[in-house]
């Protein structure tokens, strides 16, 4: 019975002694990958650095070459507002010989123009002179031709006054009839109208009466200044002054 216990003993011992050799294991196996991930970690921090650094001097040869093209392009821009300038200096030297050729060109343009008007104007003067003596000599025969058919009228009124018989109730009363006539050249009466009547039918029928009477007789031939065939004219008839 001891051996068996004593054998259990050792039995026990050799388990808890594997136990331990296997948490050994176990802790230098963690040891040894808790290593590697730093060594990892390491390495990938080298690399991290590395890359940081490779990209600033990128960055600063980037920097560096921006700064030596605008530098250029600074040289550049000198260039082309000394060139401008000039350019800007013979423009205006060009101007000022352009302005100097224009105006000169000017200056005789406005003594021809001054000198064709003063031309004109005395053409103008001498044009208006003969217009005037024309609008004079139309108008004086203008009043010639008004007062002879004036005169016709008056001699037609007369005419148709003639035979006109005013009813003797209406004599002194202001009242009036307007006829219109249309007469050919011969004096023949064509047409006649009542344009205005009196308000007194036995007053407008005398006048009717008279003017076809004096259809009948005719009128003076119309004036030979009056170039067409028919002339239309009205007259009226007021017996307050017959």
């Amino acid at each position: 019975r001891q051996k068996a216990a004593e054998a259990e003993k050792q039995r026990l011992a050799e388990i808890e002694r594997q136990k331990a050799a296997e948490a050994e294991k176990q802790r230098l196996a963690e040891l040894e990958r808790q290593k590697a991930e730093a060594e990892k970690q390491r390495l990938a921090e080298l690399e991290r650095q590395k890359a940081a650094e490779a990209e600033r001097q990128r960055q600063a040869e980037l920097e560096r070459q921006r700064a030596a093209e605008a530098e250029r392009a600074r040289q550049a821009e000198l260039e082309r507002q000394r060139a401008e300038a000039e350019r800007r200096e013979r423009l205006a030297k060009l101007e000022e010989e352009r302005a100097r050729i224009r105006e000169e060109a000017e200056r005789q343009r406005a003594e021809a123009e001054r000198r064709e008007r003063l031309a004109k104007l005395e053409e103008e003067r001498a044009r208006i002179r003969e217009v005037a003596a024309r609008a004079a000599a139309a108008r004086a025969a203008e009043e010639a031709l008004k007062l002879k058919f004036q005169a016709y009228y008056d001699n037609a009124h007369r005419t148709i006054s003639g035979f006109w018989i005013v009813p003797e109730w209406v004599r002194r009363r202001d009242v009036e009839v307007r006829v219109s006539l249309t007469v050919a050249r011969d004096g023949r009466i064509l047409a006649t109208a009542i344009e205005k009547r009196s308000g007194f039918a036995d007053l407008d029928e005398s006048v009717i009466r008279a003017v076809e009477k004096a259809r009948q007789a005719g009128l003076p031939p119309l004036p030979p200044e009056y170039t067409e065939d028919t002339l239309e004219f009205g007259l009226i008839f007021n017996p307050s002054t017959s």
